[in-house]
């Protein structure tokens, strides 16, 4: 996801400039945001298939194994859910947690397709192999615990209509035990055959 990858920076930019000048979306004209966000200018990273077991998102989302795809999504926050723990549940509430510190309000724009993807780093990912999660049953998991009733100030809900709005892929390097949660911002995650 960092600067390193060419490709990364070089397909995130070329949508942005078509966002741009073909959506019209310049300031004061559709861009209206009070600050502008380092992540307009290029995002975009591959799913980690070839070290993952789990069932690459493009399967899940319907396609076949042999189709390659693409997931787009508007992106308001990337949070970082550090857990060092090596018990699968203590990783998936950090994850929960972290979201639930922003919560997802309902959106009458985007509707029940709203969705959030949670990108789970190398590290997090062994120790729920280990213990044979699988993305369904981490989607399922998360649902369940980031949808519950609010308890606090700081512990809000995130407003997902199913299980399957919360994406769950594999990227990300060795390193650090950390996993992400990246936000919607007036958007719902759209896929389509490349």
């Amino acid at each position: 996801m960092g600067p390193g990858f060419r490709a990364n920076a070089t397909i995130g930019r070329a949508l942005r400039l078509v966002i741009r000048n073909v959506c019209r979306t310049v300031p004061t004209e559709l861009d209206r945001a009070t600050f502008s966000w380092p992540l307009r200018y290029s995002f975009c990273f591959g799913e980690n298939e070839e070290y993952s077991d789990w069932t690459p998102n493009h399967v899940l989302q319907g396609y076949s194994p042999e189709d390659s795809a693409v997931t787009i999504m508007s992106v308001m926050r990337l949070l970082a859910a550090i857990e060092m723990s090596p018990e699968p549940e203590v990783i998936l509430e950090m994850i929960s947690e972290t979201a639930r510190l922003y919560g997802l309000s309902i959106d009458s724009f985007v509707g029940d397709a709203r969705g959030i993807v949670v990108i789970i780093a190398m590290e997090h990912q062994r120790r729920l192999l280990d213990d044979g999660w699988t993305k369904e049953a981490v989607r399922e998991w998360l649902f369940e615990r980031m949808t519950r009733p609010t308890v606090g100030r700081y512990d809000l809900k995130v407003n997902l209509a199913e299980p399957s709005r919360i994406l769950v892929v594999a990227a990300g390097g060795p390193g650090i035990a950390e996993s992400r949660v990246i936000m919607p911002h007036l958007a719902a995650p759209t896929h389509e055959r490349v």
